[in-house]
């Protein structure tokens, strides 16, 4: 039995032999890998940009935390300051400017002290030896700022007892001797 070959059919034969047993299957792929692999490579791009986003905005959700922790302090500073420096004027309300804390050049406090009560005392009697006594209150609102528009406002209330007589507030040299209790929101006078 005689089989008679073309040309071309022979050429066919002898480039599948000369690839071996299997080769034949990748000829026909056309460059699926190459596209199926560009695709994995995507996929994971993205998720990385995704990542790095993500951490991006932790970053920045950390330092708002502590510019806000940074006001935070300043507005306990200016009450701190407040009750230190003892101005109260139980006739008028004292206001302290902005004031940046010492050692910063963004974080500061500005202070608003008012008498409660419109200034008039309230009677404290004792049973004492040394006679009544008259107590005043005040109001002290700090407002803190700090970096990126950070800002927190504290109340703190404050007591001043001074003698009884009227002449004789607690800023015009009566001699009251500040004694706290604090009231307010994130605040305790210690």
């Amino acid at each position: 039995m005689s089989i008679a070959m073309d040309t071309n059919t022979m050429k066919r034969l002898c480039n599948a032999a000369s690839r071996g047993p299997g080769k034949a299957a990748y000829a026909r792929q056309g460059g699926a890998a190459l596209v199926v692999g560009l695709l994995l490579l995507t996929v994971i791009t993205l998720l990385a940009i995704a990542g790095m986003n993500t951490s991006s905005v932790e970053f920045v959700m950390a330092g708002n935390a502590q510019y806000h922790e940074n006001a935070f302090q300043a507005a306990e500073s200016g009450i701190s300051q407040a009750i230190a420096f003892n101005t109260f004027d139980y006739q008028s309300t004292q206001t302290v400017a902005p004031t940046l804390l010492p050692g910063s050049t963004t974080d500061s406090y500005g202070t608003v002290t008012v008498p409660d009560n419109g200034g008039n005392p309230t009677p404290i009697t004792w049973n004492n030896s040394i006679g009544p006594f008259n107590g005043y209150t005040f109001t002290i609102t700090s407002t803190g700022t700090a970096g990126r528009g950070a800002s927190t406002v504290h109340t703190q209330g404050i007591s001043q007892i001074a003698p009884a007589n009227p002449s004789m507030g607690p800023a015009n040299g009566g001699g009251g001797s500040g004694s706290g209790s604090g009231s307010g929101s994130n605040t305790a006078l210690q």
